[in-house]
């Protein structure tokens, strides 16, 4: 089975006006809803550092 992306568009709580085009990783992409609390997580790739978005733990049970 191929890998399954959840494509997001994430909101920023410190800056509501600022809305990241991203990824969410780390959970069953059947569990992802909107208004999920999520984390900032960073990928590694070569030179860069891409910022993906992993469910908040501590918000959701």
């Amino acid at each position: 089975m191929p890998e399954r992306y959840v494509i997001a568009l994430v909101e920023l709580v410190e800056q509501p006006d600022i809305r990241l085009m991203t990824n969410i990783v780390h959970c069953d992409p059947n569990s992802v809803y909107i208004g999920m609390p999520v984390q900032v997580v960073f990928e590694e790739d070569e030179d860069v550092a891409l910022p993906l978005f992993e469910p908040d733990t501590e918000t959701v049970g």
